[in-house]
């Protein structure tokens, strides 16, 4: 029923949109304010790419959407009204008409923004891990529970007068 659906539309967490086929919102769930700010009346009848950080990458979707007739898991980066930064996932496919025609794009948005902020933390660490292992100036080694030697920098291969390989 028509009640049911909008009660289900105005209450979703993710955010559901419909675009017409140039782009421009025809529809999009309220929630959309949590994650944007923006209120899902300011957006209607806006091309969406007012919402893209890089408008350039409506183009890339569209183009995924057509090759595989659907994309999911689709990352996007997204502004909000204030010019934050809000990292997305995209699941998205064509609308048709009852006569097949497409009209549009319809799908929903997930904001991913902590789990970007969280694989970005994890690189840099990686990152000074890996500067820290291989140039420390001191011969480091990991080892495993039979204590086979596992891992060592240069340093260390320098100690051993060996090479990580043999």
């Amino acid at each position: 029923s028509e009640s049911k659906y909008r009660r289900i539309f105005e209450n979703v967490q993710d955010v559901f949109y419909q675009t017409d086929r140039e782009g421009n919102i025809i529809d999009i769930s309220p929630s959309v304010e949590r994650y944007t700010d923006y209120k899902r009346e300011e957006l209607i009848g806006k091309p969406v790419t007012d919402l893209y950080v890089h408008p350039a990458d409506r183009a890339k979707l569209l183009a995924a959407v057509r090759e595989k007739g659907e994309v999911m898991d689709y990352e996007l980066h997204l502004k909000g009204k204030t010019g934050q930064s809000i990292f997305i996932s995209a699941n998205a496919h064509v609308l048709f008409s009852e006569y097949g025609e497409p009209l549009g794009i319809e799908g929903s948005l997930r904001d991913v923004s902590e789990r970007k902020r969280s694989e970005e933390a994890l690189r840099t660490s990686e990152e000074r891990y890996r500067l820290l292992f291989f140039q420390s100036p001191v011969g480091i080694f990991y080892f495993d529970t039979d204590l086979h030697i596992t891992d060592c920098n240069s340093q260390f291969e320098g100690l051993l007068q060996s090479t990580r390989e043999r």
